[in-house]
């Protein structure tokens, strides 16, 4: 198991759940990290890092915030420098990677758990007899916590309401997420408080955003090399993704820099809008790197098998199934995967009229905004006037938070409706955050739960670049607008590829994917489907609807691609509900 178990209490910790938590945690293969009178941390598969005097430990990648690329080495002199930013309080000013810390300073009186932003480790809670265990596995959690787990179906159908959203609360009762950008305390008189430790608006608020275009450019293309040198320093056998898209080649342009052991996949379905070899093989070509070529096979997927049983809710799509085999098979020595998740969100790509907005409302830019409504409408492929329209709409409104509409596809009217503030996993913004920038920092959030999206990460370590905390930091300070221009989106992320790639891969503007697989992952399982959601728990928890989906899931009914995709994920929902009942 590639994980860890920690508990933290005010008080010494009782021996009988110390022992308790020892034995569980010795089962899945976890050893002692970490042990003292309030602090007992098991790991495995991670990097550690104990902090002088026993003072606490960092599972994780952890690196200098202003300093050179590569991680904590290890060394005494970097524990006792890391050591002393953790008892300063300065973790989220002076580092960042994918870590978890649990801190225990001599002059507090109680320890603290921290989880760094935009984290590939996951962190889940539960609470017993007024000691918090913190794990990465649930299911270790819950017995850990001695206690069964339970479904905690209102949770669930927020989540179907609104996939892609980490809610404090779990699909699993009496488990809450320490989410990512948050830190988990230990008041005397109350049970865990999670308070936010990240604040996106401070770095998409005005007054900091780079104006220049030729400055922004420069930040961005900074901050992308140092991240990317960071993240790869060291890594060794390593799989990257590559579909041949602009933020796959991106990261296989950083991984040649460091001329690691870097093997990239291509996944192809032939013949359809899944078939980027074309693309793959000139990135790969330029670069001088690897590249293997698999087909996935949907005959080789099993609906009902949930990928990552042991997470607290349903984060992998089925189809995943099928492209970790192929994707670790293409090469066995690997310890780790690099992906592009995030791309999008990371370099803005906007589909609204929020630049248009932004610049509008922006003292000193709104000669431009005519110029910008343009721009979005070539962008999106639209009319000058329907893109007039929409922006004029769109600065007429005011809004308070985030705006996230709920899937209502196939649900029953009411279910997943609203979602308490607390639930949300960005602080209320500021009322003069720009509208765009409302829906950059909204973009982050939903990609940040795709870090949990695959199987292969029980056992490899999982690393993504471009979701990287300096580099998030430095895209939300240009302004939307920069983002697009000449009848592109991510503009700025095209101009540095197109000194890196290929032009025909830097200006590219077509997408692929794999919707052929998830095509005959329904057509082989339609009846299966059929009887898997009719007579299923969701069905029996009066969260579906039943007509809507008799009638798409008749014979002779032809889905779009949104719908049967939406299908399938109501079926991953039912196969990680099956695994906990």
């Amino acid at each position: 198991m590639r994980g860890f178990l920690a508990i933290a209490s005010r008080h010494p910790i009782d021996p009988v759940m110390a022992f308790a938590v020892l034995s569980e945690a010795r089962s899945c293969g976890l050893s002692i990290v970490l042990r003292t009178d309030r602090v007992l941390v098991a790991a495995s598969g991670l990097a550690k890092c104990v902090l002088a005097r026993d003072s606490g430990v960092i599972l994780g990648d952890i690196y200098h915030r202003h300093g050179p690329a590569g991680a904590f080495d290890g060394s005494a002199r970097e524990v006792e420098m890391l050591t002393k930013i953790c008892h300063d309080d300065g973790l989220g000013e002076r580092c960042w990677g994918s870590f978890l810390a649990i801190v225990d300073t001599p002059s507090r009186d109680a320890p603290r758990v921290h989880h760094s932003p935009f984290s590939s480790l996951g962190a889940f809670v539960a609470e017993k007899d007024r000691t918090i265990l913190v794990a990465s596995d649930a299911r270790l959690l819950a017995r850990a916590a001695g206690r069964p787990a339970s479904i905690d179906w209102s949770t669930v159908a927020s989540q179907l309401a609104r996939d892609d959203l980490s809610l404090r609360s779990t699909c699993l009762d009496k488990i809450r997420e320490l989410r990512c950008g948050e830190m988990l305390e230990l008041p005397a008189d109350a049970l865990g408080v999670f308070t936010r430790t990240w604040d996106p608006w401070c770095h998409a608020h005005a007054d900091r955003a780079v104006l220049d275009r030729g400055e922004a450019l420069e930040l961005l293309e900074r901050e992308l090399i140092r991240c990317g040198d960071a993240c790869l320093h060291g890594l060794g056998p390593s799989i990257l993704d590559l579909s041949g898209g602009l933020d796959s080649s991106l990261l296989a342009a950083l991984c040649a820099r460091g001329r690691g052991e870097v093997q990239a996949v291509n996944m192809f379905s032939a013949a359809t809008e899944g078939d980027e070899r074309g693309y793959a093989r000139e990135v790969a070509a330029h670069l001088g790197m690897a590249l293997a070529e698999q087909t996935p096979d949907a005959t080789c997927v099993d609906i009902l098998r949930c990928a990552r049983p042991d997470l607290p809710r349903p984060y992998v799509r089925s189809f995943v199934q099928e492209t970790d085999r192929l994707t670790m098979a293409a090469t066995p020595g690997a310890l780790a995967f690099l992906n592009g998740t995030g791309g999008d969100a990371v370099f803005c790509h906007l589909q609204s009229s929020g630049p248009a907005v932004d610049v509008l409302r922006t003292p000193g830019a709104g000669q431009g905004f005519l110029h910008t409504v343009r721009e979005v409408a070539e962008a999106a492929r639209c009319s000058v006037w329907t893109g007039l329209r929409k922006s004029l709409v769109k600065a007429a409104r005011r809004h308070k938070r985030v705006p996230l509409q709920p899937e209502r596809t196939f649900l029953m009217r009411g279910i997943g409706e609203t979602i308490p503030d607390e639930e949300l996993p960005w602080p209320a913004p500021p009322r003069e955050i720009l509208p765009g920038k409302l829906d950059h920092v909204r973009g982050l959030y939903l990609s940040s739960f795709n870090l949990n999206a695959f199987g292969r990460a029980d056992s490899l370590r999982s690393i993504y670049p471009l979701m990287s905390q300096p580099l998030i930091e430095a895209c939300l300070r240009i302004p939307t607008w920069h983002w697009i221009g000449r009848g592109y989106n991510r503009l700025p992320a095209r101009e540095i590829a197109s000194h890196w790639l290929p032009p025909n891969v830097a200006w590219r503007v077509s997408k692929g994917g794999l919707g052929q697989l998830q095509r005959d992952i329904f057509r082989l399982n339609r009846l299966r489907i059929r009887e898997i959601l009719l007579d299923g728990q969701l069905q029996g928890q009066g969260l579906l609807d039943r007509r809507s989906l008799e009638k798409a899931l008749e014979p002779d009914s032809s889905l779009l691609v949104g719908t049967f995709s939406r299908v399938l994920r109501l079926v991953d929902f039912e196969a990680w509900a099956k695994t906990w009942t």
